[in-house]
C-alpha cells in the first residue's frame, strides 16, 4: 500500500491525521524537539490553539515549564517581525523543575488566544536540566481572525 492510500484509509477508519512535511514549512526544530501548533476551536471572541511539542530525536531533552506545562511563549508578527506577546508569568521555583521530555513522547499544550494576527511559540530546549547547549524550537505560525 501507498503512503497516499495508508493516509486515506486512516483519515476514512476515523483516525487524525496530520501530515507535517510541507505543510507546516516554518517549524523550526531545537535538539529534535518540533512544535507543531493548531487552531482547534474558533471563538466570537476566544480561540483555542494546541500545541504539540515533539522529541523527534534520539536523546531526552529538557523543556523549562510553567506549572504542570511546558514554557511556551507567544509571538506575534507584526510588520514583518515577529514580537514577544503577552506571557504568562510563571513561579520562580518552576526554573529549577524542567519537564525531561524522552524520545517519542509529545507533550501537548493548549492556550487561549483573544487577539487577531499571525502567531507562533517558541520555547528553549536543553541538552541538560541546566539548559547547557539550549537553543529554540519555533512552532509554525497560525492566524486568527476576528
Amino acid at each position: 500500500m501507498t503512503v497516499a492510500a495508508s493516509i486515506v484509509s486512516l483519515a476514512l477508519s476515523g483516525c487524525t491525521v496530520v501530515i507535517t512535511t510541507g505543510i507546516f514549512s516554518d517549524v523550526s526544530s531545537a535538539h529534535g524537539v518540533q512544535i507543531v501548533a493548531a487552531v482547534a476551536t474558533r471563538g466570537s471572541l476566544l480561540d483555542t490553539v494546541t500545541a504539540r511539542v515533539t522529541n523527534t530525536g534520539q536523546r531526552t531533552v529538557f523543556i523549562p515549564r510553567c506549572g504542570t506545562d511546558p514554557l511556551l511563549q507567544t509571538q506575534q508578527l507584526v510588520s514583518g517581525s515577529w514580537i514577544d506577546s503577552a506571557n504568562p508569568a510563571c513561579p520562580p521555583s518552576d526554573g529549577l523543575n524542567p519537564i525531561a521530555l524522552d524520545p517519542g513522547l509529545t507533550l501537548v499544550a493548549v492556550r487561549v488566544v483573544a487577539e487577531a494576527g499571525r502567531f507562533r511559540f517558541i520555547t528553549t530546549v536543553g541538552q541538560s536540566e541546566d539548559f547547557g547547549e539550549s537553543t529554540r524550537a519555533v512552532s509554525n505560525s497560525f492566524a486568527i481572525s476576528r
